[in-house]
């Protein structure tokens, strides 16, 4: 657990608490009110943080989910899902992009410390019946 500023993503420059989704929850939360930070960064590689239970723990901060995989669509307005596309298996990625939210969500590919994050509002998806109509010449 360590506070840092933001240096990844829509969120860059804002002051924040970095934590492993194993750590204590609890004492996070008590940390963001005490040092008056509104931005906790969760990395969760093995994917085991419930959205619902990860909301109420920050109520009154922002939280960035660091997952490999995203099983569902996160409903929740005071997370955005970082999804490592780089990490997750290659048969559950289009599964994963699919359930991310636009407006909130991104995706980050990492290597060496080198990061690139691309905002789901910057995806352009293409579904299976687009590529029908075509006119054999």
């Amino acid at each position: 657990m360590h506070i840092g500023i933001e240096v990844e993503g829509r969120l860059r420059g804002i002051k924040t608490l970095f934590i492993n989704a194993d750590e204590d929850l609890l004492k996070a939360a008590d940390i963001l009110v005490e040092r008056g930070i509104g931005h906790v960064y969760i990395s969760d590689p093995d994917n085991k943080l419930s959205y619902r239970v990860t909301s109420n723990f920050f109520q009154n901060a922002h939280v960035t989910l660091d997952v490999t995989e995203v099983k569902d669509y996160c409903p929740r307005d005071n997370i955005s899902i970082m999804f490592r596309i780089d990490k997750c298996p290659q048969d559950k990625i289009f599964d994963s992009i699919k359930n991310l939210r636009s407006d909130l969500d991104q995706v980050k590919v990492e290597r060496d410390r080198h990061v690139i994050i691309f905002p789901m509002c910057s995806a352009l998806i293409t579904e299976p019946n687009e590529f029908e109509g075509d006119i054999e010449l």
